[in-house]
């Protein structure tokens, strides 16, 4: 059996989203892991923050580790490279112990079972796959947008004997773009195709979804040109409607853009039913939903 280290990447402070809440978050996490199956062998949470962690967040990850479903490992670091520089620390702490990590943000849960399983399956059936990730852009410089996802141990090894590290925003430039939140996916995405690994989504079978908030509008994105009504990966935010709404409003009420060259259907996330309940930090989302 392949040994899967699924690396979740936490940040304790304010967001630029306005619907992004660090202890709903890890709420969720702990309730996907719990509710859905899979034979992940290992969670490890990278935990930063820009002053002192709170209470309440700290309360979260206990909890987390709770679990007799897998082993938990938690990593406190400084807040360097963002989510990128922390799967960085992971991996070259960890390396070869395990055969396949994944890459996870906070505001990102799984939504079905066996999900390691079909990421798994994906990564053997694709030529020369060194990752797997929710949505790939095709249209210029090809990169993982969507960067939540799987990636083989085999090719983060050679990229790190061949270049020493992991590359991230803050570590090397890309086109001019160090510092801006698009170097960080560029520059990841490099490390794969540079030593001739592929990056393929899971686009062509499951809904990608995004949570928005340019231009101050929070949006909710689906990047596809039709709805699958099947889904792997989601934003936080929407995973409660997801699971018991039957579905979201953005497949009945969606239109469609060209936001970056490529489908997407979006719509306002006033039409979720259960965001509100998603930023209570207080709320137990198993008692209430």
């Amino acid at each position: 059996m392949e040994k899967i280290n699924l690396v979740i990447t936490c940040y304790d402070g304010a967001r630029r989203q306005k619907y992004n809440n660090s202890i709903s978050n890890l709420k969720l996490q702990n309730f996907s892991l719990n509710h859905f199956k899979h034979s992940i062998s290992q969670v490890t949470l990278v935990c930063t923050t820009d002053s002192d962690y709170s209470n309440d967040f700290l309360k979260q990850l206990d909890e987390i580790s709770k679990s007799d479903k897998y082993q938990t490992q938690i990593i406190y670091r400084e807040n360097i490279g963002a989510s990128y520089g922390s799967f960085n620390h992971v991996y070259t702490t960890y390396r070869q112990e395990f055969d396949q990590y994944i890459f996870l943000e906070d505001d990102y849960v799984f939504s079905c079972d066996y999900f390691d399983e079909i990421l798994l399956n994906k990564m053997f059936i694709c030529p020369q796959a060194g990752y797997i990730c929710s949505y790939a852009d095709k249209t210029q410089d090809i990169h993982a947008a969507i960067s939540v996802g799987m990636m083989s141990s085999h090719a983060l090894e050679s990229i790190l004997q061949a270049k020493g590290k992991l590359a991230f925003a803050g570590s090397n430039t890309y086109k001019g773009l160090d510092g801006h939140e698009y170097a960080g996916q560029y520059l990841f995405s490099r490390n794969f195709l540079d030593l001739g690994f592929e990056i393929y989504d899971c686009s062509e079978d499951y809904d990608a979804w995004f949570f928005s908030c340019e231009d101050d509008e929070n949006t909710i994105m689906c990047f596809s040109e039709i709805f699958k009504n099947k889904n792997l990966m989601v934003p936080t935010q929407i995973f409660c409607d997801l699971l018991y709404s039957k579905g979201l409003p953005i497949q009945q009420s969606a239109f469609l853009t060209s936001h970056y060259n490529y489908p997407t259907h979006s719509c306002p996330v006033k039409h979720l039913k259960f965001l509100d309940n998603y930023m209570r930090s207080d709320l137990n989302f198993v008692d209430v939903i």
